[in-house]
């Protein structure tokens, strides 16, 4: 169980991470969002590095918990695990905005989220459904797509991309879409 204190950090440091990046992203910044001083975060992390694992792992952890359950892609179980998945990505919207931040600067924290989160998997997505490698960077990217871009799309059709109304909405249509691709239909 985290502290209190950490929860804070990890709060303040995930929202940062998500809007500006890592390297621009300071433990003075993080501190001073918290409302601390500067050293008191190393009462908890080591450094910026081990805030931003400890970030990450909280986010997707929950993801690979739910590959791990039972047989999650099984046919009747893979639309339980498509919906989780949305959901837990639009509950944590910043989950797609750190995955952006981490592409654009292509470094060492895309590494990172690649081979401890992102390659195991897809890789056991792949292995439990025979999809192809393209149909699952496509719904990949139509999630991160739909979160990232919300907000231009609430100004532009005057609404809230996610409220519960086009959420149900965006999981009917993944899910339409996974059955036509399964069904080789698509």
């Amino acid at each position: 169980m985290t502290s209190p204190a950490k929860t804070r950090i990890l709060d303040a440091a995930e929202a940062l991470f998500a809007n500006k990046g890592y390297e621009a992203t300071s433990i003075v910044d993080i501190a001073d969002a918290v409302g601390i001083r500067g050293p008191a975060i190393y009462k908890h992390y080591a450094c910026k590095a081990e805030v931003y694992d400890a970030v990450v792992d909280r986010l997707f952890a929950p993801m690979k918990d739910f590959m791990t359950a039972r047989n999650p892609l099984a046919q009747d179980q893979s639309s339980e695990l498509l919906e989780k998945l949305v959901k837990h990505h639009i509950d944590h919207p910043n989950i797609s905005r750190i995955i952006q931040q981490a592409t654009l600067t292509s470094g060492e924290h895309l590494d990172k989220l690649v081979d401890d989160w992102y390659r195991p998997f897809f890789t056991g997505i792949l292995e439990q459904t025979g999809a192809m490698t393209s149909v699952i960077m496509a719904f990949h990217s139509m999630l991160l797509g739909y979160i990232t871009l919300a907000p231009l799309h609430g100004k532009i059709f005057a609404l809230n991309p996610l409220d519960a109304k086009h959420i149900a909405q965006q999981l009917t249509l993944q899910s339409e879409l996974a059955g036509l691709l399964a069904t080789g239909n698509g």
